[in-house]
């Protein structure tokens, strides 16, 4: 009687079988019985042929010489880690030439068991907020060690990952989990598929997972708001116009800028240009880390008259999206239109005094008497300097051609003994210019 052959390990759930070879015995006739030891357990139990173990005691075959026979008996099962594990199997052959039976044990049988792989399922926690953590379950293995793990996403390079959270479960295998973590701006498409590979031992066919960036129930779309704009703005100044986009996951958007002037049709799409410069905002993750918020700006460099009334409209893509959405500005209101300022070259001031009527001088003396300005005579200017501006205080007036200084008599008092001076007319000064500067008088 041989010893059992058996294979020097099994795969839990794989089937295998056990041999005896018997030989030599005559007649041919054998009673085969098959037993099973656990670890620890102090007696072997015989074993039926069931569902669960197939015995074939074999058919016997005369020798050679036909004075003898040899069969071969078998015993076929699915091992499993909580039963098998350390167990120990007998075969066990009774035979009319033998007073007790004959027996031959096995080895302790020494059970892999290839991991069982959950599916890829992102954790509830991100840490840090902007890497998405992919995670899959590796159940009831053995032995402890896991030759390799990688991971990759749309088909790029595969990166290792080692296990952890391990743990013993009560038959002797093992447990333990992956994490993965990606930079969510990695994920831009629903097309993309998160993959992991498990290698258990060198020799083993790698088991494989994947799942598509589309179930991941991650993609949210974004919220976007109406553009925020002052209320109104000026010729030729500067102004930012700001759309606040947030919700979103992943954070990558497509913004593009619109505007549609009074009165057209259709809005155009604008190019970033010294005339329009965009701001595209960075992506912030929420609190939570599982959306993004940002802050897209639009920036006018010089406002023109031709943008009153105009509208700019920011519209933007999402992968969660099938359409893009958009938001509007108000119509902006362009004010201060400013006129180029007064040349202060003499020769443009020619005729300016003219434009009112003949002899009229404005201004005031004291705040409380408008009267009139020194208008044009002759060739030269004539220019003030005002020492006070009290009532009745006296003036000086200068010429600019001679530089003569002429003294002005004081504003009449009611009742006061002084020279008449007409309401409206011209004020006679011998070589006078033109006057530089209107004086109160």
């Amino acid at each position: 009687m041989s010893e059992i052959s058996q294979p020097q390990s099994v795969t839990a759930g794989k089937k295998v079988t056990l041999s005896c070879r018997v030989a030599g015995h005559f007649p041919g006739e054998l009673g085969v019985t098959w037993l099973r030891k656990g670890r620890g357990e102090a007696r072997a139990a015989p074993l039926q042929d069931s569902a669960e173990y197939q015995l074939v005691p074999g058919q016997p075959v005369p020798a050679a010489d036909g004075k003898s026979f040899q069969q071969e008996a078998k015993l076929l099962f699915t091992p499993s880690v909580r039963r098998d594990q350390g167990a120990e199997y007998i075969c066990r052959v009774g035979h009319a030439a033998l007073q007790t039976p004959a027996e031959r044990c096995s080895t302790e049988l020494q059970v892999t068991a290839s991991p069982e792989l959950s599916g890829i399922q992102v954790l509830p926690r991100w840490d840090p907020p902007e890497e998405v953590p992919f995670a899959v379950d590796l159940q009831n293995f053995l032995p402890r060690e896991i030759h390799c793990i990688e991971w990759s996403v749309d088909g790029k390079a595969w990166e290792r990952s080692e296990p952890s959270d391990w743990r013993e479960n009560e038959d002797g295998s093992f447990s333990a989990r992956s994490v993965w973590r990606v930079p969510s701006c990695r994920l831009t498409s629903t097309e993309q598929r998160v993959r992991v590979s498990v290698q258990h031992q060198p020799r083993d066919r790698p088991i494989e997972g994947e799942l598509s960036l589309a179930d991941t129930g991650l993609l949210q779309p974004p919220d976007v708001s109406e553009i925020s704009q002052p209320q109104a703005v000026t010729v030729g100044r500067e102004v930012a116009l700001s759309c606040r986009v947030a919700g979103h996951f992943p954070g990558e958007l497509g913004v593009t800028w619109l505007r549609k002037g009074r009165g057209e049709a259709r809005a155009a799409p604008l190019q970033d240009s010294a005339e329009y410069r965009f701001v595209p905002g960075r992506p912030v993750p929420a609190a939570d880390g599982k959306s993004f918020q940002q802050e897209p700006r639009l920036v006018l460099t010089a406002v023109e008259k031709g943008d009153l009334g105009a509208v700019f409209i920011c519209r933007v893509k999402h992968i969660a999206l099938e359409t893009p959405i958009e938001g509007h500005s108000g119509e902006l209101q362009v004010t201060g239109h400013q006129d180029a300022p007064m040349s202060q070259d003499p020769e443009s001031m020619e005729g300016k005094a003219d434009e009112g009527a003949p002899g009229d001088v404005s201004g005031s003396h004291d705040g409380t008497k408008e009267g009139t300005s020194v208008q044009e005579q002759g060739a030269g200017a004539l220019s003030s300097e005002e020492d006070g501006d009290r009532a009745g205080a006296p003036r000086t007036l200068t010429v600019a051609a001679g530089s003569e200084e002429i003294p002005a008599e004081p504003w009449p008092q009611p009742g006061a003994g002084s020279p008449d001076i007409p309401a409206r007319g011209k004020m006679q000064f011998p070589d006078a210019g033109t006057v530089k500067d209107s004086t109160h008088v």
